[in-house]
């Protein structure tokens, strides 16, 4: 078998490669000439024989022939989201005609039976994959897993909302659940080997923002604007009134491929809010007592400016969003993972936004216009039960045993096994 890895897997790829007998022949699709560096240290380092991808520059007169096959792609990709709307198109599109030349190529001279791309959504993946599927070539993609940091996906059809896990209620009524799963523990790496990452991140991060390296990158164009910092008080868990409904709404980083690419009706926090702010409304018209409890994501290094009402509170950051789950009644996010803690927790839970886990009576949709209706159906509906089936499922079926900090510490077989069944489709 003949792979293409398109970098920024990590160790995930040496798990992938070390030692698996199924693979004959590696290509690696470098971003970057530190992605070249810092591949080919590793991959020497563990053994795995593999070859770097050649680019070559084609003229305007070839770019411009593939520009309306290029352009769809980079409107799918989470780069083209971060784009602010004034920026111009032409130059990028140019730049990644050049790719989508070199790829049409490659798969013309090289057979190649599948491509392993992380999460999939950049432009330069959706580039590869396109002309993968035009020759017959199965793509899989990796993800950090939905519990972590304990777990990996893998998927052939894609990860989030793409992916494969079943949608049918059916499904989880005759799935019998199993018991806990066994994890990898967790050892610390080598400082030597953190060292090594952070400074091919640094030097990665350079080059992009100097436009150098194997194949330039446009990095310095994706730069979402965040919102002034707030002003507002926090509360505690000791807040929480039992006499209440209280719900929880936890906050996504606003430039997350989730927000950008998976969220048809609300495109940023702040529109979030609104959200909540009417149902607070709709609620206290009804004379029921409910109040909202917001959240913002660790990562989101500036807090969005709220102008907040009786109804709705900020915890404080130092609350791990697992403990707001479950001293609380319901979760609703846009389309967090966070919603699938609180399915894990037998909480209802309501999403803005469709997700894989929304299937009622699991979780449940929002459509515009009808939250606090979904609301009060979520509180009604929502099944236990089939939550701790569906949970079950995702530990035990879909996700793979994985820890970041000892990949390649434990049994491979597993990971290589799931690999070929989902390259020979099973």
């Amino acid at each position: 078998m003949t792979l293409l890895i398109i970098s920024h897997m990590h160790d995930v790829t040496l798990h992938l490669l070390k030692n698996n007998p199924n693979i004959s022949k590696i290509y690696l699709a470098n971003v970057s000439l530190a992605d070249r560096l810092y591949y080919g240290y590793l991959f020497n380092k563990h053994g795995i024989d593999h070859e770097n991808i050649q680019y070559k520059r084609f003229s305007k007169d070839e770019k411009k022939s593939v520009y309306p096959l290029v352009a769809p792609l980079l409107k799918e990709s989470i780069e083209y989201l971060r784009l602010s709307p004034e920026q111009d198109l032409t130059r990028i599109i140019e730049h990644y005609a050049d790719l989508f030349l070199n790829f049409r190529d490659f798969f013309a001279d090289h057979t190649v039976d599948a491509t392993c791309t992380w999460n999939g959504q950049r432009v330069f993946d959706l580039i590869i994959n396109h002309h993968a599927r035009e020759h017959g070539c199965s793509t899989l993609f990796y993800e950090m897993g939905l519990f972590r940091p304990d777990t990996l996906t893998i998927d052939a059809k894609g990860v989030n909302v793409r992916n494969s896990v079943p949608r049918e209620i059916g499904f989880y009524k005759e799935y019998d659940a199993c018991g806990s799963v066994n994890v990898p523990a967790k050892i610390e790496q080598p400082l030597s080997s953190n060292t090594l990452y952070a400074a091919y991140k640094l030097f990665d991060h350079l080059l992009a923002l100097l436009g150098l390296g194997t194949y330039k990158r446009f990095d310095n164009l994706y730069r979402p604007k965040l919102s002034a910092p707030s002003a507002a008080e926090t509360v505690t868990l000791e807040h929480l009134d039992p006499s209440y409904i209280n719900i929880f709404c936890p906050l996504q980083v606003s430039h997350d491929t989730q927000v950008l690419l998976n969220s048809p009706y609300i495109k940023s926090m702040e529109a979030f809010f609104t959200i909540i702010k009417e149902c607070a409304s709709e609620f206290a018209n009804m004379q029921k007592k409910v109040r909202f409890y917001l959240k913002a994501h660790p990562k989101e290094m500036q807090r969005i400016a709220f102008n907040f009402t009786e109804a709705v509170f900020v915890f404080n950051p130092d609350i791990s969003s697992a403990d707001a789950v479950k001293a609380t009644d319901l979760t609703m996010t846009i389309n967090s993972t966070v919603g699938l803690e609180a399915v894990q927790y037998n909480k209802p839970c309501v999403t803005l936004a469709e997700t894989f886990y929304s299937t009622e009576p699991i979780a449940f949709f929002a459509h515009p216009g009808k939250v606090t209706e979904t609301i009060e159906k979520a509180f009604q509906e929502s099944d236990p039960d089939l939550q701790n089936r569906f949970i079950s499922y995702l530990k035990h079926e879909y996700q793979l045993p994985y820890n970041p900090f000892t990949i390649l510490a434990y049994d491979s077989q597993l990971h290589q096994q799931k690999f070929m069944e989902l390259v020979n489709g099973k």
